[in-house]
């Protein structure tokens, strides 16, 4: 009994530890090319929580993966904002920031770069005084030097090779005081991005409201937020929408339905919109 006690003991002694990953704080002067890290280990070098200054309201970030050895590898990305300039912590104050999708979705596995590969990320950052990108699930041996550039200007392209853009269309119509599915959840981590749309359909009277909303639970049972309205008057006028390439709106939960709200207007409102799910 005593032998296998300390067996016990010296096996727990021998354990390699646990490494949490810590903030590594590159505030104090906002950049359009900064540094991550160089030579960082993909053991454990990669798998800390970036944060770094904006200096635009209307910036994103992109994040470049040089990998400098001869084996692939993965790893999960989350990104977050405050516009709280006086923030230099995410750990413990996780509660103060805002996540934010990244524009690629992540491979069944993570995000991964190839043999001696780059890869590029996307994130967009509105309204954001500093933003932490979170990194964690890198492994295996060899290093990666990782930058970044603030950038209103989307780069690299998702794990299948296409470029995430609003390459999907729907059509859609609601009767007066009702409210329906427009585009239907999308999968886990994943949101709705609205680049354009149309909105047509006549009413009894105007000051009724049409509203896109984010749904919950999974249906548009009971409603989110709104992300975007507009009043449809008399005649059956059309109200037109966009904002050419770039992005409209997108839900802000996560793995949640596009819904549209038709008020009490006494008659069908229709919809079409353009957008793509990431």
């Amino acid at each position: 009994m005593r032998r296998q006690i300390l067996l016990s003991i010296l096996s727990c002694l021998f354990l390699p530890p646990v490494v949490a990953a810590v903030d590594v704080n590159l505030t104090g002067t906002a950049v359009t090319y900064g540094v991550l890290g160089r030579g960082l280990t993909w053991a454990s070098g990669i798998n800390q929580n970036f944060i770094a200054d904006t200096y635009s309201s209307s910036i994103g970030a992109c994040l470049t993966f040089n990998n400098n050895d001869s084996s692939q590898h993965t790893f999960a990305l989350a990104a977050f904002i405050t516009p709280d300039r006086a923030l230099t912590t995410f750990t413990g104050s996780t509660a103060a920031w805002t996540s934010v999708p990244v524009t690629q979705s992540p491979g069944a596995s993570g995000y991964t770069v190839t043999a001696n590969g780059t890869l590029q990320l996307y994130v967009n950052l509105p309204s954001a005084a500093r933003a932490t990108f979170a990194i964690s699930g890198g492994g295996g041996a060899g290093t990666v030097d990782a930058f970044y550039t603030l950038t209103p200007t989307p780069c690299g392209v998702s794990p299948a090779g296409t470029p995430q853009v609003c390459d999907r269309s729907v059509v859609g119509q609601a009767a007066s005081s009702s409210t329906v599915i427009l585009i239907p959840a999308p999968a886990a981590g994943q949101f709705i991005h609205v680049c354009g749309g149309f909105g047509s359909g006549d009413v009894a009277s105007n000051g009724t409201l049409t509203l896109l909303s984010t749904g919950t639970a999974g249906t548009c049972g009971a409603l989110g937020s709104t992300r975007w309205q507009y009043s449809p008057h008399t005649g059956g006028s059309n109200s037109p929408f966009g904002a050419g390439f770039g992005q409209l709106f997108q839900t802000d939960v996560a793995a949640q339905p596009l819904c549209f709200t038709n008020g009490a207007s006494g008659a069908t409102q229709f919809i079409s919109l353009s957008y793509g799910v990431y």
